[in-house]
């Protein structure tokens, strides 16, 4: 006989031959841990909690003291242990939140993970499945997470969290191509709202004008340009985690011509 643990089941007894009633007593072995045997009615009955085959003998005895025996087996298994089962995706030191559930059996369900890892920076807590916290590292995780219920019998599924770096979009996208002149003080600021500060801000291929410079913390370039020509540069953002984009840029210094202004003429006389 196979039955569930956790769950109720009754069996009658019945003895043929003899003269009734009967008295039904434990020979030998054990029944179930959580069943019981009720003698003067001949019922076996209760909830199993703990798995396992358990086997023995009960003695049927009749009102006039003629008795026999017979031989029981019950094998108590587990309850099917359901483990939800996520793939997720969220981005490096932004807070995070997911939990997965069990359901069968019998709760309240203790969790765990194993075969993998969970994110670097997350945390997880056993009483309610929950992996929470700011991931700190960027990849895909893969891990198996279990539930175990009152009865020690457990189910797992494979999980997914797949951490990201946020897109840094610098700003502004473009600058104007005649954009300063010689001579004159220039300043620009390019940002980003996306990432996690501190962000560092350099150039990763060309020049910027001669005379300017770019601020790595602020993002600012500025000074008094000091050669004419066309300038080609791409800046780049990396923010405290090391998730980075760039941005290109081209930029035309000019030179200002002065003209001399232009002597007074006077009435009546040739201007030259």
């Amino acid at each position: 006989m196979i039955l569930t643990v956790g769950n109720f089941y009754s069996k009658t007894l019945s003895t043929s031959g003899g003269t009734a009633p009967y008295v039904y007593t434990l020979n030998s072995g054990s029944i179930p841990t959580g069943m019981a045997l009720q003698g003067n009615i001949g019922i076996i009955y209760g909830t199993p909690t703990v798995t396992g085959i358990y086997t023995f003998i009960i003695d049927s005895l009749d009102s006039i003291g003629c008795s026999n025996s017979a031989s029981f087996t019950i094998n108590i298994t587990c309850s099917t242990i359901t483990v939800q089962s996520f793939t997720t995706s969220s981005y490096i030191g932004l807070p995070f939140s997911k939990a997965f559930t069990g359901s069968g059996g019998g709760a309240p369900y203790i969790y765990s993970t194993s075969s993998g890892v969970i994110p670097t920076g997350l945390t997880f807590a056993s009483a309610s499945g929950t992996i929470s916290g700011t991931p700190t590292v960027t990849g895909s995780y893969l891990f198996s997470g279990s539930a175990t219920d009152i009865y020690g019998c457990s189910g797992n599924a494979l999980e997914q969290i797949t951490i990201n770096c946020a897109g840094l979009s610098i700003l502004p996208t473009t600058l104007p191509m005649i954009s300063s002149s010689i001579a004159i003080f220039y300043t620009q600021t390019f940002s980003t709202a996306d990432g996690i500060a501190p962000k560092i801000f350099t150039t990763s291929s060309g020049t910027v004008p001669t005379g300017l410079t770019l601020n790595s913390a602020s993002g600012v370039l500025s000074g008094t340009p000091t050669a004419t020509g066309s300038y080609v540069y791409t800046v780049r953002c990396t923010d405290f985690y090391g998730c980075a984009n760039s941005s290109s840029y081209s930029q035309f210094i000019y030179s200002l011509i002065l003209l001399s202004p232009l002597p007074n003429g006077i009435v009546g006389q040739p201007y030259v």
